[in-house]
This record gives C-alpha cells, structure tokens and sequence, in this order.
C-alpha cells in the first residue's frame, strides 16, 4: 500500500521515526495536548482562512497598499467575522479573537506593504509530487507572482518558528 501524505510526513519523520510509523502508517493519531480557549491548529486555521478571504477580494499590493489603515480595518472585519463563523469556536470568545487576529493581521500585512510588488496568483494549492516511491500531496498557501515574472511561494506560519532550524543537519521543519 503506497504511503500518503503531505509535508507534516516528512517533518514528522525528521523528528521522531518511530512517531511517524504510529502516525502515518498505522493511523493512530494522540490525544493532542488540552488547551484553554483555542489552540494552535483553530489559530493557524482561522488565520489562514482570513487571508485567503483578503487576497481573494484584494488581488495584488498595489490594491492593499491603496487602503487607507481605516478602509483595511473596515474590509477586514466581515472577514475575520466570516471565519469565526465557519468555526466551532464558542461564541463567548470571539471579541477577545477578533482583537487579536485584527492586530496580528494588521502586522502581518505591513510586512506585505514592505516587499516589491506582488499580484496573488493561486491559494491553497494542491500539488502531488512523488520523491523515492513516497507520494506527497503538498498544498501551498499562497503563490505570488513578482514584476518580474518570478514566482514566490508563500507558507503562512502563526506559531513559533526558527530560522535556525534551515541551517541544522537534519531539517525539523
């Protein structure tokens, strides 16, 4: 039977093979560690959502950095709204939620507002690739293309991550 899976395989291989077997082959998923309020996967989930919304309605950088910060505040209410709503998330905890994911959408997009310019190309796309026998289905956040005509991938990251761990002998992300 041909082994399945995305990228979450390989970095679950790099970390710990045995865990990988129990996981990828055997199908046995943990009990995932007890959180109060949300937890990293609704964080990453809701946000990636978001700014599939934004780049959907917004297109390139030129459309963003037209947006006065009032106008991005605005178009960027329904949306988080939407999101939340697509969830499970009790709604007791959506203002706290919608003030956090303004304010880190709102960072996040100034990073944007920095970089050349840009036009989105593609989101959440899908892509087999099989490497040594191994078929991985890889989804790719966002695409963008550059003046130039060069593309840039993008991977959106809302946890802690380390650029440190690129340069390791053995990749952990």
């Amino acid at each position: 039977v041909p082994l399945r899976g995305g990228a979450g395989l390989l970095r679950a291989q790099a970390a710990c093979p045995f865990q990988a077997f129990a996981r990828w082959r055997l199908q046995v998923d943990g009990l995932g560690e007890p959180s109060l309020g949300l937890d990293a996967l609704d964080r990453g989930n809701i946000m990636h959502r978001i700014m599939e919304l934004f780049w959907q309605a917004t297109e390139t950088q030129e459309a963003l950095l037209a947006l006065s910060d009032a106008a991005l505040i605005t178009k960027l209410a329904p949306m988080i709204e939407q999101a939340l709503q697509e969830t499970q998330i009790p709604k007791p905890w959506w203002k706290l939620e919608k003030v956090r994911l303004q304010g880190q959408l709102l960072s996040w997009l100034e990073i944007e507002k920095a970089r050349p310019p840009f036009k989105v190309i593609a989101q959440e796309a899908t892509q087999a690739q099989t490497i040594e026998g191994l078929s991985l289905s890889l989804r790719i956040d966002r695409i963008d293309e550059l003046a130039d005509g060069r593309q840039l991938l993008i991977d959106y990251k809302t946890g802690q991550t380390h650029i440190s761990a690129w340069f390791q002998e053995r990749l952990s992300e």
